[in-house]
């Protein structure tokens, strides 16, 4: 995976299908990191 960010965003890249690209906004990418920081992710906590 390539992550990167420029005016308009963030990007990610899959490095086996790079022809896969998925955008977020600058607020949506913030509110994504601060759930992996909360541990929102874990996987026992998607597992219930």
């Amino acid at each position: 995976m390539a992550v990167a960010a420029d005016a308009t965003g963030v990007r990610v890249r899959s490095t086996t299908a790079e022809a896969v690209v998925v955008g977020f906004t600058d607020d949506e990418w913030s509110a994504f990191v601060r759930g992996v920081k909360n541990g929102e992710f874990d996987l026992d906590r998607l597992r219930g």
